[in-house]
């Protein structure tokens, strides 16, 4: 963002002069070099014109603005919103002469210069003369507000801005303000108000326009001029930036972690088989003499588990049921397949052992298994499915394992299916009883 600098035409009178001034300042972002380095940079140019002691006055009134000093609750936590700007003097020979006396009419307009400059108000520019310290004491807040006392002198201030109109008639402010009262504690506009007129009257003359207002406070001269809030300063846009880059790294990572962890629904799949068109897995298969797989009739225990005798394999194929479209961009799918048997212990199958494509849409695993070696146990196939990183086959494995030993007889199977399960969103389970002999079943090859 650029920050367009702010001006602000303050009328002023020397100490032993006739009439008063026009003292224009300037706020940008742009800091003038100055030979002493301890000073604040903001006000540090204000020095070689006496006006040093009216910036701080400045600075501490407007730190004492209810917009500066009170801001919504999410941006105080990126700090609070800084002052920003550095004053110089846009004419030093008008600057010359000044004394700290006289410069107390100085403090509203440098205040309002930063103001205007830290807002970047629709106003470029303002005609104000005002104290903000009471006999140079800093102005305490109080509940109306940042209190702007009288100056002396306001003839001679708006006969400065007349004297500005009637030579130049060039770019002027329109507005311009005043203390409320006078020195004397009456209503300026009233006392002046012929003054005042007149000068209003100048302006029209040369078709301009200029209001004036009388203000009791900082924070009304702040309203009067439209502002409502600052912008913010590069250590604070600095800080912003910070923290959206955390916030959005933080969402990612939430993002990820929630999509990551989101269960994925994992089913039996069907395979093609000769003869007989798509037919649902698992599968019970034998070689035959010649070579060929020949599908076998699915046989089941009492306790209706499938059950497989010595030489017979099974066709497993899962798929992803509702499969993610992103999901192929951001690493796809990746499966594992494990054996748990309370004397086999845990097998893992490699990636060799198994065929990994995509129907219709949907990834699938596909492995043939040899069930049995005539071997008489109960076996349970965990099929896990997760996204984006493949499984380290090695830690599921051990980590089986671990549970298997760490459980009572009976429970050894179960203790390693909950520990693979936790591993992965997605999984499908088939539990398995082989024989050692060979089985032979009369139901049909469909029965469950």
């Amino acid at each position: 963002m650029t920050l367009a600098p702010r001006f602000v035409m303050i009328p002023i009178v020397k100490a032993g002069a006739d009439g008063g001034v026009l003292l224009q300042v300037i706020a940008s972002n742009s800091p003038r070099e100055v030979h002493e380095k301890r000073l604040n940079p903001m006000i540090a140019h204000l020095l070689q014109y006496k006006l040093f002691k009216s910036g701080e006055a400045a600075l501490t009134a407007l730190r004492r603005l209810r917009l500066v000093s009170r801001q919504p609750a999410p941006l105080r936590l990126l700090g609070r919103r800084q002052l920003i700007g550095y004053l110089e003097i846009a004419d030093g020979r008008v600057g010359v002469g000044l004394s700290e006396e006289t410069s107390r009419s100085a403090e509203l307009g440098l205040a309002l210069a930063l103001l205007l400059f830290g807002a970047q108000s629709r106003m470029s520019s303002v005609f104000a003369t005002g104290a903000l310290s009471s006999e140079g004491a800093a102005a305490a807040s109080d509940d109306d507000g940042v209190p702007v006392y009288p100056v002396a002198m306001i003839s001679e201030k708006l006969a400065a801005i007349r004297a500005r109109l009637d030579a130049e008639g060039g770019s002027l402010p329109k507005i311009l303000l005043l203390p409320k009262e006078t020195v004397d504690g009456r209503s300026l506009l009233e006392a002046h108000g012929d003054e005042i007129a007149k000068l209003i009257s100048a302006f029209r003359d040369r078709n301009r326009e200029l209001e004036v207002h009388a203000v009791a406070t900082l924070d009304q001269a702040a309203r009067v001029l439209g502002i409502t809030s600052l912008v913010m300063g590069p250590a604070q846009r600095r800080r912003l930036a910070a923290a959206s880059a955390a916030v959005l790294a933080v969402s990612l990572g939430v993002a990820s972690w929630l999509w990551l962890t989101a269960p994925i629904a994992l089913a039996w799949a069907t395979v093609a088989v000769q003869g007989s068109g798509d037919v649902a897995t698992p599968l019970r298969v034998r070689y035959a003499a010649d070579g060929a797989l020949v599908r076998q009739p699915d046989c089941f225990d009492e306790e209706r588990v499938r059950r497989f005798g010595k030489g017979d394999r099974i066709v497993l194929a899962a798929e992803i049921a509702h499969p993610e479209r992103l999901a192929p961009l951001l690493g796809g799918y990746h499966f594992a397949v494990l054996g748990v048997s309370d004397r086999g212990g845990v097998k893992e199958f490699h990636d060799r052992e198994m065929r990994v494509s995509t129907e219709r849409g949907s990834p699938r695993l596909g492995i043939e298994i040899l069930a049995s070696d005539g071997t008489a146990e109960r076996t349970r196939i965990i099929v896990l499915a997760r996204r984006a990183t493949s499984f380290d086959r090695v830690s599921l494995r051990d980590g089986a394992h671990a549970a298997m030993a760490a459980a009572p007889p009976g429970e050894k199977i179960n203790a390693a299916t909950s520990f693979l399960v936790r591993q992965a969103p997605g999984f499908e389970k088939l539990d398995i009883r082989t024989v050692a002999e060979e089985v032979a079943c009369a139901e049909p090859a469909n029965s469950r």
